[in-house]
């Protein structure tokens, strides 16, 4: 178990150094972490990887021979550990950023006590230091209790002083997390030690499980929000669609537009000039246009088979819902003349605007193709504790359960072929779930169809503003607008 737990807290150490190594903060708290490893890798070795190498390979007096790197290990632990995590707390609390050549001065001075140590506790001893030396849990005890204070003091002052709520709220989740074992194990150890309380002695070992929670919270944090720069991604997926034909087309169609499209497009310009030489009122033919265009759409198709197929990687910041909407109704203004929009005017997601503003357009346009004469489109949203919906709303010509359960499938289309080739909704499934929300679809056929858009509600920043609501019929695109006709 101790094994199991020791690999566990190291990779999670390691993973908490690689996410910003040029963070002070992590760079020291991944000191310290390494030197409070120790206690829990020393422990397996001498409780679980030694008897379990007696017992099974016959390799006896291994104890004997462990007890010298048990001891430096313990020295590491009660002297290095304490003073290390001082000096993160220092830049956690921001202190070190008055006085940068102080601080530096302030990292190497904290050691000082610890050489001061070595002068009379010998790291090759600590075991024997343990089992018989009074002083040596004196000295000890107020060693690592001082640096315990010192550390608290500057992680309370850091999350007092910082003026963002949110780096506030970071910060006491950290302290929340670290603070309590940290005691524990000075209590438990030094405390318990220091007072003989012989039938406590091993209290130490209940830090391990209490470690052990503080790891499953480290971790449901770094899901959540991240933790100190950490932050795990749960990506979900269709695991029986094979997406990597998708990417694969992509990769294929890029090779060749890339092979043969500039040799295309060369020809083409060279025989535009050529006949506009010419002069005397010559025209240019009408087949150099109809080439022109059939390059333009290829390229156009390539990136649309690139947009849709390839992992959406966001750059996600808060958008105001109503103006991501205005901007696609604006380039969609002459394919529907009654679109109503029930948005409240001051919702804002935080979102990937490049990718929402493409979802939109793609579900829009599916919605519009579907409408019969005096057809409409409805847009509104709700919300609860834990999601906020968008609802796109057609009274069209619906669909029936086969393509229901179909359209969110690669390659899967209703429309002409030529022209459409079934991943529009696809991609706006990959785009709706990496902002770790869900997206389906209601329909009856000659009713209409719903499309929802599910966030969860962290993403939402909503002020207790009024709904308002504004229409196509009102709207005015704006300047530099195109018809985007998917």
């Amino acid at each position: 178990m101790q094994t199991l737990f020791s690999v566990v807290m190291l990779v999670l150490i390691i993973l908490f150094f690689i996410s910003s190594t040029k963070n002070k903060i992590n760079q020291w708290c991944t000191a310290a972490g390494f030197f409070f490893w120790l206690g829990i890798a020393k422990q397996a070795v001498l409780i679980e990887i030694i008897p379990m190498l007696e017992n099974q390979f016959g390799i006896m007096g291994l104890d004997v021979r462990f007890a010298p790197i048990h001891s430096i290990c313990t020295w590491a632990i009660y002297t290095l550990a304490m003073p290390t995590m001082t000096i993160a707390g220092v830049h956690f609390g921001k202190l070190s950023t008055t006085n940068p050549k102080r601080m530096r001065l302030l990292e190497f001075l904290i050691y000082l006590p610890m050489l001061v140590t070595l002068i009379f506790f010998s790291p090759l001893h600590f075991r024997e230091y343990q089992l018989f030396s009074r002083p040596f849990w004196i000295v000890f005890t107020a060693y690592n209790f001082s640096f315990g204070f010192i550390l608290t003091l500057a992680a309370l002052k850091g999350s007092r002083a910082e003026k963002s709520e949110k780096l506030k709220k970071n910060k006491k989740r950290v302290i929340l997390v670290l603070l309590p074992p940290l005691y524990y194990w000075l209590i438990s150890i030094f405390i318990i030690h220091l007072f003989q309380i012989a039938d406590y002695f091993e209290l130490w070992q209940i830090n391990v499980f209490i470690v052990m929670i503080c790891v499953f919270v480290f971790i449901f944090m770094a899901f959540q929000d991240g933790f100190m720069g950490l932050k795990f991604v749960r990506q979900k997926y269709d695991w029986d669609i094979n997406m990597s034909l998708v990417n694969l087309s992509a990769a294929y169609t890029s090779h060749f537009l890339k092979s043969h499209t500039p040799k295309m497009e060369m020809c083409i310009n060279n025989l535009s000039d050529y006949f506009a030489s010419l002069g005397n009122g010559n025209v240019i033919p009408k087949e150099i246009a109809i080439l022109s265009s059939s390059v333009t759409s290829l390229i156009n198709y390539f990136d649309r088979i690139r947009n849709h197929s390839q992992i959406i990687t966001l750059k996600e910041e808060f958008c105001n819902i109503n103006e991501l909407l205005k901007d696609v109704i604006s380039r969609l203004h002459q394919r529907c003349d009654v679109m109503d929009v029930l948005i409240n005017d001051n919702v804002y997601i935080e979102c990937d605007k490049s990718h929402m503003i493409e979802v939109f357009n793609n579900i829009i346009i599916n919605a519009i193709e579907a409408l019969r004469d005096n057809g409409t489109i409805e847009i509104s949203d709700k919300y609860d504790k834990q999601k906020y919906y968008i609802l796109i709303k057609d009274n069209g010509i619906g669909m029936d359960e086969d393509v229901l359960d179909n359209i969110f499938k690669p390659y899967f289309s209703t429309k002409n072929k030529e022209k459409n080739f079934g991943l529009g909704l696809l991609y706006c499934k990959n785009v709706i779930e990496q902002h770790g929300g869900n997206i389906y679809a209601e329909s009856e056929l000659k009713k209409g169809s719903t499309i929802t858009l599910v966030f969860p509600r962290k993403r939402m920043n909503l002020n207790n503003i009024p709904s308002r609501k504004f229409s196509l019929k009102n709207h005015t695109p704006g300047r530099g607008t195109e018809d985007k006709n998917e």
